[in-house]
């Protein structure tokens, strides 16, 4: 027979066990789930830790370029309207594209100076800053093959500033020659 301490002992530590696997156990599987679930955020803040490192990457890069990008967008749309500079390139494209040019005229629109620039909100309510560029006409004549034409409008399309075709008349001269009066317009800021 057992003797009963023993056996006090045994249910004793059969009670301890009992508890152990009902109080201790959840409590365990509690802890582990918070750990996983750290675990993920952990990875979480690590993912976009990486995201804001990318972002500063691209700001110091976009503050490197900063004078390029102002020195290309000072050629697209000038702070000023250069309109000497208008008179070479288009006389330059003419004399490329074997056209003669005639009548060459600039103006800056009438009675509109300037514009200030404005402040808008965007769809996700930030704040962006707008302007109206200056509008300067170009008109002019030319002559020259059809062929010779059509690259001449092209070239000036294609060119780093900007210049929209208005308008384009064309009347035939003689059975190879054309002759075209065309509008367009440039900008500056």
């Amino acid at each position: 027979m057992i003797p009963k301490n023993i056996l006090v002992t045994i249910v004793l530590l059969a009670s301890i066990a009992l508890m152990v696997w009902l109080m201790v156990l959840p409590i365990y599987d509690g802890v582990s789930a918070l750990v996983a679930e750290i675990n993920t955020v952990t990875a979480e803040i690590e993912g976009k830790n990486a995201l804001y490192g990318a972002i500063d990457k691209v700001l110091v890069v976009l503050e490197e370029n900063r004078k390029k990008i102002e020195i290309v967008t000072d050629y697209v749309i000038p702070k000023e309207p250069h309109m000497e500079e208008i008179a070479v390139v288009v006389d330059y494209l003419a004399k490329q594209n074997s056209v003669l040019m005639d009548n060459l005229s600039f103006s800056a629109a009438s009675g509109q100076a300037r514009a200030a620039p404005s402040t808008q909100e965007n769809a996700s309510g930030a704040t962006v800053g707008a302007f109206l560029p200056t509008e300067i006409s170009v008109n002019g004549n030319i002559t020259g093959t059809y062929e010779n034409i059509k690259g001449f409008l092209q070239s000036l399309e294609r060119s780093l500033r900007i210049y929209d075709i208005q308008s384009l008349s064309v009347a035939v001269n003689q059975s190879d020659l054309y002759t075209a009066a065309f509008a367009a317009k440039t900008y500056s800021q």
